[in-house]
């Protein structure tokens, strides 16, 4: 809890009992047992999304539609809740969320998840991204037991600024359930698992001007 306050601070956001116990435990089965393809990323001057494994590893499964939109639903539900945190306001919507599973060797390079002006105009939504959501749905353990993993701690960086702290990194608690929001322009990396899998949800809360209804 002490850690949880000090990151808070410092400005990342993290709402524990965001999902109940036995939601985490049914998500990931489903996602589990999805179809799954390796995650895209979204590469400067590329007009469309492209596989790189020397920047992320990670596996996205295909939900089914009804689970996608619960998790709206619920992303949304925690707008106000957001607004107040970061004194901002957001979009009525989010980015379509993202089921991903890292497996043995998967991580994620440290990045940002917005980009400036110098993004193909096809990518309006990544323009648009304001706040990182990240949904932890499975423990983080050093001797994982069934349904953990080791390893592949979230990690942001810059959250101080002062030189000797700008390149410093603050793990984040890995406790299930919980939804973790900070801006999207914050640097921060998945580190590799270990053993076992990880399951999270992604998504993006977006400017307030942002109406796509495909975002």
């Amino acid at each position: 809890m002490e850690r949880t306050a000090f990151l808070e601070k410092l400005g990342v956001l993290i709402l524990p009992g965001f999902l109940r116990p036995s939601e985490c435990t049914e998500l990931s089965a489903e996602m589990r047992r999805a179809p799954q393809a390796e995650a895209p990323l979204s590469i400067r001057g590329q007009t469309q999304e492209v596989t790189d494994a020397r920047q992320r590893s990670t596996r996205r499964a295909q939900v089914s539609q009804e689970t996608s939109a619960g998790m709206v639903k619920r992303l949304l539900a925690a707008k106000p809740r957001v607004e107040a945190f970061f004194s901002r306001r957001l979009a009525d919507i989010v980015e379509a969320p993202k089921f991903l599973v890292y497996r043995p060797g998967d991580f994620f390079i440290p990045h940002r998840d917005v980009r400036g002006p110098e993004v193909d105009i096809s990518h309006p939504v990544i323009k648009a991204r304001r706040l990182n959501l990240i949904v932890l749905l499975n423990a983080q353990a050093e001797t994982p037991a069934a349904g953990e993993y080791s390893g592949a701690a979230l990690t942001v960086y810059g959250l101080i600024d002062e030189p000797r702290w700008r390149d410093y990194g603050f793990p984040v608690p890995a406790v299930p359930g919980s939804l973790v929001v900070f801006r999207a322009d914050i640097i921060h990396e998945v580190a590799p698992v270990i053993e076992g899998e990880r399951y999270t949800v992604v998504s993006r809360m977006l400017d307030p001007d942002f109406q796509s209804p495909t975002a």
